[in-house]
């Protein structure tokens, strides 16, 4: 009887503690999850900026905008704002550092949203020759 009771005790004072082990098996967060180390890299900002007025292309789309909406078209153009993918961010902080990464994200942004711009007015200008050599506008009576 006295090995049953023990038993029962033992039992009891295990279901007790086992919520509690995990508090005496923890190690602080900063040993868990490190911070990472900033990258330090040759790219400069100067480099960042570079590469992303090389690689900002603008979208073609934009014509058509200009030709459709007119001026509405083009504010739309100069109001947007162009980001590089994410995948390519993210890429280019890990591997080549935030100092990069931002002058990058900022030259593209500019760049891209210049040339959209430039999208947007052609557009709109190819619709006002249109609009003039169509002679849609002229009010003159046959």
């Amino acid at each position: 009887m006295l090995n049953h009771m023990i038993e029962k005790a033992v039992a009891f004072l295990l279901i007790l503690l086992l919520p509690a082990t995990f508090l005496f098996s923890q190690t602080s967060p900063e040993e868990l999850f490190p911070e990472p180390e900033a990258v330090k890299s040759e790219y400069t900002k100067a480099q960042g900026k570079a590469d992303g007025e090389r690689d900002a292309k603008g979208n073609p789309l934009y014509i058509c905008g200009g030709a459709a909406c007119g001026i509405f078209g083009v504010a739309f153009a100069a109001l947007s704002s162009p980001k590089p993918p994410a995948h390519v961010m993210l890429e280019l902080e890990e591997t080549k550092g935030e100092t990069y990464a931002m002058s990058y994200e900022l030259a593209y942004t500019k760049k891209a949203r210049t040339r959209n711009l430039v999208f947007a007015g052609v557009g709109w200008a190819a619709w006002i020759a249109f609009y003039l050599a169509s002679g849609i506008g002229s009010s003159s009576n046959e």
